[in-house]
Parts: structure tokens; C-alpha cells; sequence
């Protein structure tokens, strides 16, 4: 019931990658806020993505609750748990107005320093766990609103963001393909009847 959507910007690419390093990067489920745990919601919108989903060779996730829980929902073995996928400054928060779309947001991380070193750090943590797999493996990483919008900009910065939508809801985000001479990608977004960005 996945899909994945692509728009027309050449960075894009409907080939299938049978020799690249292919990295899934997603936001975690759904929680009961102010609670640190998924819920029952949560766990099954987990669950119906990893059905849609191959086998993953390496699998990270942030070290907070709702982001190991939904990699453990997708029915993953965890292999790191990375503080840095999941500590983002309250600076930063407060000037991209998160859940801004993912033009809104690009926009303002162009004028603010500290946003665009976040996003740069986000894409170096991207590519270093990339750099781990072997062509024609995947790797998955769960982490957090916000992370997957600034990290997106930082690694692909001449793509036409106003084509991307929204923010990412709960556990939507990109595929990043690796080959020997560029980076492409796609969106990961769930059905629109599963869609949630905020609860």
C-alpha cells in the first residue's frame, strides 16, 4: 500500500538500482503525546510500511524511544542507535517553523547559519552510514521531523524543493540511491489515508 513519489527533476529516478547503495531514511511513528512510546496507531502504520519493504543490511536509528520502537515494529534488527539522529537544536526548531513544507523550509535554512550547519551534519551522518553498505545493499535509518527536510537540502541542494510537498509525516521520508557518479533519490510517502504529520 506504500508509495513512493517522483517528480520530474532529472536528481530524480525511476531505474532500479541493482548496484547502488541504496539508503532508506524515514521519520519514526506515531506516539501519544507528550509520551515517549508508539502507539498502537503507531506500531501498526510501522508495520504495514515494512510490509511494502525490502530486507535492510544495516539499520540505524536515533537513540530515542519512538525511533527504535518503529524500527523494531518494521520488524528490524538494530544495529546502531546514533545520538545525533535525534538531537536537533531549539535554535534551529524555532526558525524553520517546523512542520513547514519542504520548500518553506529550504528557504529559510538558505538565509540561517545555524540551520544550514545542522543540515550539513545531517547529510555527513547520511553518507557515512551509506559509505557502510556494499553496492547493491540498503540501509535504513529512522529519525525524526525536521532531520530528514534540513539533511535533503544539505546533500541534493540543486534539486526544485517547491515540487516536494509537505513536510514528512509519520514514517515517510526519501530513498537515496548511491551509484559511482551521483546521488538520486525519491520520496517515501504512505497513502494519503495513512498521512499524519502532527497528532
Amino acid at each position: 500500500m506504500e508509495h513512493t513519489d517522483k517528480s520530474d527533476t532529472p536528481l530524480v529516478t525511476e531505474r532500479k538500482f541493482n548496484h547502488c547503495r541504496t539508503l532508506d531514511i524515514r521519520r519514526h511513528s506515531m506516539r501519544e503525546k507528550p509520551g515517549a512510546h508508539l502507539n498502537a496507531q503507531g506500531i501498526a502504520l510501522a508495520q504495514l510500511v515494512a510490509t511494502h519493504t525490502e530486507t535492510f543490511n544495516l539499520v540505524v536509528t536515533s537513540d530515542i524511544p519512538r525511533a527504535i520502537e518503529t524500527a523494531e515494529a518494521m520488524g528490524c534488527n538494530i544495529d546502531e542507535k546514533q545520538a545525533g539522529l535525534g538531537y536537533l537544536p531549539r535554535i534551529v526548531l524555532e526558525q524553520i517553523n517546523w512542520p513547514s513544507g519542504i520548500a518553506d523550509v529550504s528557504e529559510i535554512a538558505a538565509l540561517n547559519k545555524h540551520c544550514q550547519t545542522f543540515a550539513q551534519l545531517q547529510s555527513e551522518l547520511w553518507l557515512n552510514i551509506a559509505s557502510r553498505i556494499s553496492p547493491g545493499e540498503k540501509a535504513l535509518i529512522i529519525t525524526h521531523g525536521a532531520f530528514i527536510e534540513l539533511g535533503l537540502i544539505a546533500i541534493l541542494p540543486a534539486i526544485d524543493f517547491s515540487k516536494l510537498g509537505d513536510a514528512f509525516g509519520y514514517c515517510e521520508g526519501i530513498r537515496l540511491f548511491f551509484d559511482d557518479v551521483r546521488i538520486s533519490f525519491e520520496l517515501l510517502r504512505v497513502p494519503k489515508e495513512f498521512q499524519l504529520i502532527e497528532n
